[in-house]
């Protein structure tokens, strides 16, 4: 408890409610989540994700897709 233990009385205990968000779930890597770029980064995504090398036309590097969104990016600003 962060808070000194007198801080509140002994009814007020029962309204206070813990929240545990990620309680009982597994932790995934930045490098395994698929999404985590396009959350990171909502400004330049705006909610949509990149479609996959397999929904291309032609295969795309990843280094090209930073390269044309940094500067889409700073074109914006």
């Amino acid at each position: 408890m962060l808070t000194a233990t007198g801080f509140l009385e002994g009814s007020e205990r029962a309204q206070i409610y813990n929240i545990a968000l990620g309680e009982r779930s597994v932790l995934l890597s930045i490098f395994r989540d698929k999404y985590s770029e396009e959350l990171a980064y909502p400004g330049i995504f705006l909610g949509q994700k990149n479609p996959e090398n397999d929904d291309r036309l032609v295969y795309v590097h990843y280094s090209d897709i930073c390269k044309s969104k940094s500067s889409k990016f700073q074109q914006i600003e």
